[in-house]
Formats: C-alpha cells, sequence, structure tokens
C-alpha cells in the first residue's frame, strides 16, 4: 500500500480505518514514515538522535534501563504523520474538529490572530527545525 501511494501519503492514510500507529521504514529513500490514527487511542513517540537519527517507541516507560535520557522524547500528536524529520497533519482529531467548528465561526480578524497564536505554540514545542518557519499572512483585499 506504501509504495502504491508513493509521494501521496495523506490519500494513503485517508484508506485506513480503525486504531494504528505504525512506523514503516523506506529503504529506497533511506527514512522512516510513521503515522498516528485521528482517535489518538495508540501512542507513538519520537526522538531525534544525538547522531541525527529518528528513534521511534511506541511505550516510553518500556525503554531500556540503559535509556537515561527519556526527557526527549515527544508524543507524534493524533492525525499526523512523520515522513524523516517533517511532521505533517493529516487528519483533525475530535477536538480538533470542535475547534474548527469555533474557528469557522469567528471573524477574520479574530480568526488570524488566533492561528498566529497556534502557530507560535507549535513552533515553541518542538526541538528541532523542520525547514522554513510556517508564516500565516492576512488578505486584506475586499
Amino acid at each position: 500500500m506504501y509504495q502504491h501511494f508513493c509521494g501521496k501519503e495523506v490519500m494513503m492514510l485517508a484508506e485506513l480505518q480503525g486504531q494504528y500507529a505504525f512506523v514503516l521504514y523506506d529503504a529506497a529513500k533511506k527514512q522512516a514514515f510513521a503515522a498516528r490514527d485521528p482517535s489518538g487511542s495508540e501512542p507513538l513517540y519520537y526522538k531525534l538522535d544525538a547522531d541525527g537519527a529518528v528513534l521511534f517507541t511506541n511505550d516510553v516507560d518500556s525503554l531500556p534501563n540503559g535509556e537515561t535520557d527519556r526527557k526527549g522524547w515527544k508524543e507524534l500528536s493524533p492525525g499526523h504523520y512523520m515522513c524523516g524529520r517533517t511532521i505533517t497533519q493529516f487528519a483533525l482529531s475530535l477536538d480538533g474538529l470542535a475547534t474548527r467548528v469555533h474557528k469557522e465561526s469567528m471573524d477574520a480578524d479574530a480568526l488570524h490572530a488566533m492561528l498566529q497564536a497556534e502557530v507560535k505554540a507549535e513552533e515553541e514545542e518542538r526541538t528541532f527545525s523542520f525547514g522554513s518557519r510556517p508564516r500565516l499572512s492576512r488578505n486584506r483585499s475586499k
């Protein structure tokens, strides 16, 4: 399925149903592909190694006793996938759907301010850079 949808990850994930959290290794690209279902029922954590490698686990508490730096693990959010070191949202969680309904009822200025705050909060949560910073701009044309 992964090979069939090569380059179209969102379409592939749209075909999946149920609760899941998985990691695939793409030997041709030499990178991992990980995804977590929108419900968030199954956990999935990732960590950037000192060598630049991305590590994954579904249970931080069951790591070997030799693992001393457990605080570097981050949870992949529900409805997100990770390709290499890039994290992308592909679906809204139930909380996200409720927020979306609220956003659709807001005026443009309030929505813009709220989205800017969300982007800033997400940037502060990340421990490593995924490329250029996302920027939101307001369309001022009438």
